[in-house]
């Protein structure tokens, strides 16, 4: 059997110069973008220093009004150690004032002793299209949403989701736990367990969230 002789570092880095996507290491201790392959310059004509800037300060310059709430999403998705892969699609401002559409993947590096997320590295590559319209950008939007929903959903228990379709039709506490024949306190504990889950604030964002993911 031939024997595969482990590469170079320097074909590593030449590889990395020419794949056309922007490959970069984020610092979620020091909120930051700490290394990129270099491929900025060619995606959105930022050179390296423009962007290893705090990533909210970044978001804030460049991120589409629309879309800068998506920096605050993915960074506590990983702060709150809610798993290992966050993807979305997002526009980002290119340096001669154009909107870049750009397909992000984000996968944990490095954990600190406590096994919480310290390094991030992502990969961001140019999906923009002259012949993609609005329609079709909110369709998008609207499908990495769904199954970012779909990813907390699955974090509800049976219990958690026959609550949350109950209290998303209205029914007051007292009446789930009596036709759940549970204490009104437990279903009172079970509903902010299901906001925490969620990232949800109160009952009337959740009853959307159950509208919006067919859970009514």
């Amino acid at each position: 059997m031939e024997t595969i002789k482990p590469k170079p570092f320097s074909f590593f880095e030449e590889l990395l110069k020419n794949v056309s996507a922007v490959i970069y290491i984020f610092d979620l201790t020091a909120f930051k973008y700490i290394w990129t392959n270099g491929k900025y310059f060619d995606i959105l004509g930022y050179d390296c220093d423009e962007v290893k800037i705090n990533a909210i300060e970044y978001a804030d310059k460049h991120y589409h009004p629309d879309d800068k709430a998506l920096m605050k999403e993915k960074v506590d998705f990983f702060k709150k150690n809610n798993g290992s892969v966050w993807s979305g699609v997002y526009r980002i401002k290119h340096k001669q004032g154009h909107w870049v559409l750009v397909l992000s993947k984000i996968s944990v590096l490095k954990r600190d002793n406590n096994g919480c997320p310290e390094q991030l590295v992502g990969l961001a590559t140019d999906v923009s299209n002259p012949l993609m319209n609005e329609k079709q950008f909110e369709a998008l939007f609207k499908e990495r949403l769904r199954v970012r929903n779909q990813e907390l959903i699955i974090k509800l228990t049976k219990r958690e989701i026959d609550i949350l379709r109950l209290i998303a039709k209205g029914n007051s506490y007292t009446k789930i736990a009596e036709m759940l024949s549970i204490q009104p306190d437990t279903v009172n504990r079970h509903r902010k367990n299901i906001l925490k889950k969620l990232n949800l604030k109160n009952i009337a964002t959740l009853a959307c969230f159950a509208a919006e993911n067919g859970l009514v």
